[in-house]
């Protein structure tokens, strides 16, 4: 019997079957509990005659990845929702959902080829066996412990010397372990690193050794490349946007004034200042368009001419308004017409990546002080794909 239940589209489904939501569709929502009941299980008796209903000797089902697996869990242990009598029931139709799998895992633990890799705790039901019976909780094994550390023991690399001596037998010139995510790598920095109180001074040096490709100067390589990009570009993301905000921050570990000096020298627009940001923006010709949307201007004079931000300037925004009064014109009646204006079946916008996409969930949300009832009812009217989570047709210019 199928008792599966959507995961990635459940947010979706839920939309369609919640009479209190917007996009509710009591058609759809017929049709689906008619086609799959079992997604709309809802009371215990319902729950326990499908688990009794299911055939002899099938798999137990998973108490982490089914609805079924969860309430055969709740009914067969003491708890508040225990059942004796279906318990009783249950045991004698499915006997192989009740055995005792330890000695079974334990011995496929121990079987398994000495020096493998060891099964990972979220993907492997050994994996999470092995740290029950090695870890002391309610179903911990001393023997079986002591016996799979000593057939194991690079499974069991916690301790510090088990850390030093892992490290030491990774072959010549391989690859570092990341500091992110690898636990090797985070004690390798602790290890090394001549301001941590856990530095060793001797096993820095036989590392450093063996492993100089590891201990390479980075900062002097990601310096030189910030220093030659060309001037005037864009300030750099990911890896070298962080090394940048490494090495220009006072508070930061890493900060380094000379750099700073010459960087600021050659890149003055990746270091503006408020007051640079003011008179760039009031320095804009009258007649200018409005600076576009995720653009620094744009995210700057929204901070200074917005009451409700921190950044907010009053002797600023009157100059800006005085100047630029087409820049403040009302913007919602101007969204508005721009969303109606859009061709008839075209893409939804984004919520996150268009502009107009959080004002459209704005005007046509109930619960938001936007809501806006004449314009929900034309948009809806207009482009009913965007309001039953159905993108077709061709994309928004």
């Amino acid at each position: 019997m199928n008792t599966w239940k959507p995961e990635a589209g459940g947010a979706d489904l839920l939309r369609f079957i919640n009479r209190s939501s917007q996009q509710y569709d009591p058609e759809f929502d017929s049709a689906i509990r008619v086609k799959y009941p079992n997604w709309f299980i809802n009371t215990a008796d319902e729950k326990k005659s499908l688990l009794l209903a299911m055939p002899v000797g099938s798999p137990r089902p998973s108490k982490h990845k089914s609805q079924l697996g969860r309430a055969l869990v709740s009914y067969t242990n003491e708890t508040k929702t225990y059942d004796s009598e279906f318990d009783e029931k249950i045991r004698v139709r499915q006997p192989d959902w009740f055995e005792d799998t330890s000695e079974k895992n334990k011995q496929a633990l121990l079987a398994m080829p000495v020096g493998c890799e060891r099964p990972q705790l979220r993907k492997s039901h050994l994996g999470r066996a092995l740290v029950n019976y090695t870890c002391k909780s309610s179903i911990y094994d001393s023997d079986f412990d002591r016996e799979i550390r000593a057939r194991q023991p690079g499974w069991f690399v916690d301790t510090v010397e088990g850390h030093k001596t892992a490290l030491s037998q990774m072959p010549e010139g391989c690859q570092r372990p990341s500091q992110k995510k690898s636990r090797l790598g985070k004690v390798l920095c602790i290890y090394t690193n001549k301001n941590n109180k856990r530095y060793d001074l001797e096993f820095d040096r036989e590392i450093r050794a063996k492993q100089p490709g590891w201990f390479v100067d980075t900062v002097k390589e990601k310096q030189q490349r910030l220093l030659e990009m060309p001037v005037g570009c864009k300030r750099p993301d990911g890896v070298l946007g962080q090394a940048l905000n490494n090495y220009s921050w006072i508070k930061n570990r890493c900060f380094d004034p000379k750099f700073v000096k010459v960087i600021r020298a050659r890149q003055p627009g990746w270091f503006r200042h408020t007051a640079d940001n003011k008179r760039m923006l009031l320095a804009m010709p009258v007649g200018h368009s409005r600076p576009d949307y995720g653009t620094h201007e744009y995210s700057a004079l929204y901070v200074y001419t917005n009451k409700k931000r921190t950044g907010y300037d009053p002797e600023f925004d009157s100059a800006i308004r005085a100047k630029h009064p087409d820049w403040f014109v009302n913007q919602t009646k101007e969204k508005k017409k721009q969303l109606l204006t859009m061709p008839a079946g075209c893409v939804r916008p984004s919520q996150k990546r268009h502009p107009l996409g959080l004002s459209l969930g704005r005007y046509t949300n109930k619960t938001n002080g936007g809501y806006d009832p004449a314009f929900d009812e034309a948009i809806r009217k207009k482009q009913p794909g965007w309001f039953v989570g159905i993108r077709q047709g061709a994309d928004c210019e």
